[in-house]
């Protein structure tokens, strides 16, 4: 569920600053510099699925 957040900030962010799509090239640059490390991308894309994961078992409607 952090994942979803932190993408939501980074939107958030991107449109505030008028970044838009470049953020995506910022964050290219970040992680050729070493500001981003294979740890820290693997925790990303874990809270992200995890967070996925939730959102697909609380929008799931049980009809009994």
């Amino acid at each position: 569920a952090s994942g979803i957040v932190c993408y939501t900030f980074v939107v958030w962010c991107a449109t505030t600053l008028g970044l838009g799509w470049q953020v995506l090239w910022y964050a290219i640059l970040a992680s050729s510099t070493g500001l981003f490390t294979w740890t820290g991308s693997l925790l990303a894309v874990a809270a992200v699925g995890l967070g996925l994961r939730f959102v697909a078992i609380q929008s799931h409607s049980r009809i009994d």
